[in-house]
C-alpha cells in the first residue's frame, strides 16, 4: 500500500499571537465599581430584576486577585481570592468562564458580565500525515483564533500561491478554519501548523498542531520519450533521453529500471558498447535515464525501450532507432 515510512522534516515556525475573538473588552475591573455603588454581589447570572439593566462586558486574568470587594452569591467573600477560585466556587467543576457582577444601587441595579480568559482548546486533531496527488482540505478547530503557519513559518493568507481560507463560527467560541488548495503542488509539499493564542496582558495561552502534508506521486504512466523516432550516423554515438516517473513512497527498493533491445527477453547492461545513466530531477516523482550507444552500426537500428518495474507493474516507452548512412558502410565493407 502506499504508506511506507517517511523521513520527518522539521521546520521552524513562527509564532504570531492574536486576541481571542470573544473577547469584547479591554476594561480594568477596578473601573467597573463607582464610588456610590451600596452593595455588589459575584453570581452565575443576573436576578430578575436587574435582567433588563444594561451589561458591559469585562475580560480579566483568571489568575489575579478578585479586588472588586464584592461577595459571592452564597459563599461569602472575595477578599484574597483569585477570578479562578471565585469562579470554582460559583460554576464548581463545570467549564464555565462567565460570571456576572450584580450592582445594586437603590433603586436601580445593573450587571456586568466578566469573562475569564481561558485557555485554548482543541476541538479534534485530525491524522497526520496527509497525502495529496492535487487538491487538500484541511480542517482546524479550536476554542479560540486558529492561524494557518507554511512550511517556512510565515502566516498563509486567503488568496495566496492556491490557497483559500474558510473561517465558521460554532457557538460562541469556537472557531473552525478550513484550508483549502484545489491545485496544490509538489514544491508545497511539508509541514503546516495551525496555532490559536488566546491573551491578555499578563496572560496568554497557546495550542498548536501540524499537519505533514506528502505529495502522492501520480503513477503508473508511461515513461516520456521526446519523439517515437530517432535518427543516428553511422559510427557516431548517440544518446537517448527518457523521462521516467516513478513513486519512491510505493516502491522504495524494488524499483528496477531497464532498456531494452527489440524482442530481447534480457536487458541492456552498460559496458563498451552502451552507457546506462540514471539522474534524479527536482521532482521525487521523475528520473531521467539515459541510453548511450557507442559507434553506431546497422546492426544497432531497431525498437528501444524504457522500462520502470515496481512489483507487478510494468511502464514503458518505445522508441525506433534508424541509422543513417548504415547501407553504404554495409556495401563498401563487402
Amino acid at each position: 500500500m502506499k504508506r511506507q515510512a517517511f523521513l520527518g522534516r522539521h521546520f521552524q515556525f513562527c509564532s504570531m499571537k492574536f486576541m481571542l475573538f470573544f473577547f469584547l473588552s479591554s476594561l480594568v475591573i477596578q473601573d467597573v465599581l463607582p464610588a456610590s455603588i451600596k452593595s455588589c454581589e459575584l453570581r452565575a447570572s443576573c436576578s430578575s430584576e436587574c435582567q433588563d439593566s444594561t451589561q458591559k462586558t469585562v475580560t480579566v486574568n483568571p489568575s489575579s486577585n478578585a479586588t472588586v470587594g464584592c461577595s459571592i452569591m452564597n459563599k461569602g467573600s472575595t477578599q484574597d481570592l483569585t477570578w479562578e477560585q471565585v469562579r470554582r466556587k460559583i460554576h464548581g467543576s463545570n467549564n464555565v468562564y462567565d460570571l456576572v457582577l450584580q450592582q445594586q444601587q437603590n433603586p436601580h441595579c445593573s450587571c456586568t458580565q466578566i469573562t475569564l480568559a481561558r485557555p485554548v482548546q482543541r476541538v479534534f486533531k485530525p491524522s497526520s500525515p496527509v497525502w495529496f496527488n492535487e487538491k487538500i482540505k484541511l480542517n482546524c478547530t479550536f476554542k479560540g483564533w486558529p492561524l494557518w503557519i507554511n512550511p517556512h513559518g510565515n502566516k498563509i493568507k486567503s488568496g495566496s500561491d492556491g490557497f483559500e481560507i474558510y473561517e465558521e463560527l460554532i457557538g460562541d467560541d469556537t472557531l473552525s478554519s478550513v484550508l483549502k488548495n484545489p491545485h496544490m503542488q509538489e514544491k508545497q509539499r511539508g509541514e503546516y501548523w495551525c496555532t490559536a493564542e488566546n491573551s491578555i496582558d499578563g496572560w496568554s495561552s497557546k495550542l498548536s498542531k501540524v499537519t505533514d502534508l506528502i505529495y502522492e506521486c501520480p503513477w503508473p504512466i508511461n515513461p516520456k520519450v521526446s519523439s517515437s523516432e530517432v535518427t543516428a550516423d553511422a559510427s557516431s554515438n548517440k544518446s537517448f533521453k527518457c523521462m521516467i516517473y516513478v513513486d519512491p513512497d510505493y516502491c522504495a527498493d524494488v524499483l528496477e529500471l531497464q532498456w531494452r533491445f527489440n524482442d530481447s527477453s534480457a536487458p541492456i547492461k552498460s559496458g563498451k558498447k552502451y552507457k546506462i545513466q540514471e539522474k534524479n530531477t527536482n521532482s521525487k516523482c521523475k528520473k531521467e535515464f539515459t541510453l548511450t550507444i557507442n559507434d553506431v552500426t546497422v546492426e544497432d537500428k531497431g525498437n528501444y525501450s524504457c522500462q520502470s518495474i515496481c512489483y507487478e507493474e510494468t511502464t514503458f516507452a518505445v522508441f525506433e532507432l534508424k541509422v543513417k548512412g548504415a547501407e553504404e558502410i554495409s556495401i563498401n565493407a563487402v
